[in-house]
């Protein structure tokens, strides 16, 4: 789906395209990636959506608990299971999928995970009230 404006809320995006508007809850958001000109954001449920905006303008609007991971992607931290090490370098798993960490956002992912785990007494899920999402 291709959409035209996004407007920030206080627990979700409002999405307005050319025949409705979508209200997306910060909380399903699982990852957003840079598609040029395009963001693609997909939801929990598998649904994908595309804005027109940048990478930069689009972390701006973000609740606290999404974090830049490498240089076109972005994951919400809630829905990461774990960040381990591997040979290859540092990994975090959302939906059971390894996603690769820049070794220059590492100790910044890493920090918000810890803190997110631990503001949730150990559930990174959304659905527990993370007061950063």
């Amino acid at each position: 789906m291709k959409i035209n404006k996004v407007q920030p809320l206080s627990k979700a995006l409002f999405i307005n395209s050319k025949r409705r508007t979508l209200s997306l809850p910060y909380n399903e958001i699982t990852v957003a990636a840079c598609d040029k000109p395009y963001i693609r954001i997909e939801s929990i449920s598998g649904k994908r959506f595309h804005i027109e905006m940048t990478l930069k303008d689009f972390v701006a609007i973000l609740p606290p608990c999404f974090a830049q991971f490498d240089r076109s992607r972005i994951v919400n931290l809630c829905h990461v299971s774990e960040i381990h090490n591997t040979n290859k370098g540092c990994e975090l798993l959302i939906n059971d999928i390894p996603m690769r960490i820049s070794k220059r956002r590492k100790a910044l992912v890493q920090d918000l995970f810890l803190r997110i785990k631990r503001e949730t007494g150990g559930e990174t899920n959304c659905s527990t009230g993370c007061s950063l999402c």
